[in-house]
């Protein structure tokens, strides 16, 4: 796969309290996640340096490791939804494309559950820990963005896209796939924070016929009986109005092919 290389400052690889590397340690996870451990930064070790709590870590790093380290989990909705979509695509495991794999842990799912796993990240730690976790995943360090190699059209079970405001290059890579339909589900982070561009770009993916849905981030805004059925509960509800989409800080959306 072709992507531009990283550079230094691409994205944080020194946090604000200095240190040059991280330790690592195994955080537990809670059911119903198909893994026992997976490596996590120490993010604990840099606590009290400052007297703000958010310089005691690295944002764009320790917050997914703090996650799983205090509560098991990690985006604990999306991560049902998904989980779901990957249980219902058994047993014959496809593909998965985890475009901003971060320390791997949708990566780590998917692999888990015998899935051929891509996954991308901009951070080289980020990158060896992901390799870690998800050992039979193939792992690629770059950039994603208007240079990166569009993939062939495959079929793909799911694609995870979390890319800070650059999902559409990402969505670019695996347009020919959308083309033709053959990518069943989309699990998509929508960023108007970051661009403007946000209702353009889900417009495109639904020109090629796929309805998208809003995908529950608390369990006040949970559908009925999300917790045992995610899956079928999202898509049972209403889609979601790209309209919507400047109002909004940022959310998760779900793509998939209209029937």
């Amino acid at each position: 796969m072709k992507l531009t290389p990283p550079s230094d400052d691409v994205m944080w690889s020194k946090c604000r309290v200095g240190h040059n590397r991280h330790d690592w340690i195994y955080g537990t996870m809670v059911p119903p996640w198909p893994m026992s451990n997976m490596r996590i930064y120490s993010w604990r070790q840099y606590g009290g340096q400052h007297l703000d709590w958010w310089q005691d870590y690295c944002p764009a790093q320790d917050v997914v490791s703090q996650a799983i380290d205090l509560n098991g989990t990690w985006e604990r909705h999306e991560s049902l939804l998904y989980l779901d979509i990957l249980k219902h695509g058994l047993p014959d495991p496809g593909k998965v494309i985890d475009f901003g794999c971060h320390l791997g842990w949708y990566s780590t799912i998917a692999d888990r559950l015998g899935y051929d796993v891509t996954a991308i990240d901009v951070n080289a730690e980020n990158a060896l820990l992901a390799r870690l976790n998800a050992p039979t995943a193939t792992v690629h360090l770059g950039v994603v963005d208007e240079h990166a190699e569009i993939l062939p059209a495959e079929k793909i079970r799911c694609v995870k896209i979390d890319l800070e405001g650059a999902e559409q290059w990402a969505v670019r890579m695996i347009e020919p796939s959308l083309e033709y339909r053959l990518c069943d589900f989309i699990l998509m982070e929508v960023s108007p924070v970051f661009n403007t561009g946000y209702p353009a770009l889900v417009d495109r993916i639904q020109s090629y016929g796929y309805d998208v849905y809003l995908v529950p981030s608390n369990d006040r805004d949970a559908p009925a009986r999300f917790q045992d059925h995610p899956l079928k509960s999202v898509l049972t509800g209403p889609t979601f109005d790209p309209g919507l989409i400047p109002d909004l800080h940022q959310v998760d959306v779900m793509f998939t092919r209209t029937p």
